[in-house]
């Protein structure tokens, strides 16, 4: 017998609803947050496996969508249950971002730009999750930001006010092409 593997070129017409749902579940204290996040880790994963970069823009939109909510939530209520939704969602994100380096993101401006308006004071382990999800954008091959949006995704990590988020960012940078002309004279201003 042989194995044929399956190519999914594209989301079924109910995945934007079915999508939603399962992120915006994040935030349902009803839920059990543990066992919901490893389904979502799997499902996000077996996507990635199977859809194609030039369809993945849905999936990105409402992941970005679902991210953007969460830090108005978290932005008007800073509890740990919504730090932990953001937390999740971010995860997500770089459950893809790893998947090929970054190979499905569609849109890496509109996605850095959402980055960008994202970071700043928040909990350690989201801190954490912003600098690997920048990181993976930065080293990967596959995307190339404008030089200003590049300056500008870096300051404000550099700027973050977590030491060891910094520390995190800049080592995982250092086989980054721009480090020398990007990061390090942020990064010795501080």
């Amino acid at each position: 017998e042989r194995h044929i593997p399956l190519q999914i070129r594209d989301f079924h017409t109910c995945a934007e609803t079915w999508l939603q749902f399962l992120f915006e579940s994040l935030s349902d204290q009803g839920l059990p947050n543990g066992l919901l996040l490893e389904v979502l880790v799997h499902t996000v994963t077996s996507i990635a496996s199977t859809i194609s970069a030039k369809h993945s823009k849905l999936f990105w939109d409402i992941l970005q969508e679902s991210l953007t909510k969460q830090a108005a939530v978290w932005n008007d209520k800073k509890t740990e249950c919504n730090s932990n939704s953001i937390a999740h969602i971010l995860q997500l994100m770089l459950t893809v971002l790893n998947h090929k380096q970054c190979s499905l993101l569609v849109n890496p401006v509109e996605f850095v730009k959402t980055l960008v308006n994202l970071t700043g004071n928040w909990p350690s382990e989201v801190t954490m999750l912003l600098v690997d999800i920048s990181s993976a954008i930065l080293l990967s091959p596959r995307v190339r930001l404008p030089q200003d949006l590049t300056i500008v995704l870096t300051k404000k990590i550099l700027s973050s006010g977590d030491w060891n988020a910094v520390k995190h960012f800049v080592s995982r940078t250092l086989p980054y092409s721009g480090f020398e002309m990007h990061i390090l004279p942020s990064f010795l201003q501080q």
